[in-house]
C-alpha cells in the first residue's frame, strides 16, 4: 500500500513540474525545450532542470511585459 502511495505522489509531482516546465517554454518560444519536456518522462527531473536554467532569462521577459 505505501509503494502506491508512493507511486502517486511521484506522478503528481512529475505531472506539475512537466505542465510548469512546458508552461515556460511556451511562453519564451523555446520549441526544442517543449517537445523535450512533452516527450521524456523523467520523474520532473528535465523539467527542474529547465525551469533552474530559464530562470533568470524569464524573469528578463517578464520584467518587459
Amino acid at each position: 500500500m505505501q509503494l502506491t502511495g508512493l507511486i502517486v505522489v511521484l506522478a503528481l509531482f512529475d505531472a506539475a513540474m512537466k505542465g510548469w516546465g512546458m508552461w515556460r517554454a511556451a511562453r519564451m518560444g523555446k520549441n526544442m525545450w517543449f517537445i523535450a519536456l512533452l516527450i521524456v518522462n523523467s520523474l520532473g527531473i528535465l523539467p527542474i532542470i529547465f525551469l533552474l536554467v530559464t530562470k533568470k532569462e524569464y524573469a528578463k521577459i517578464e520584467k518587459r511585459r
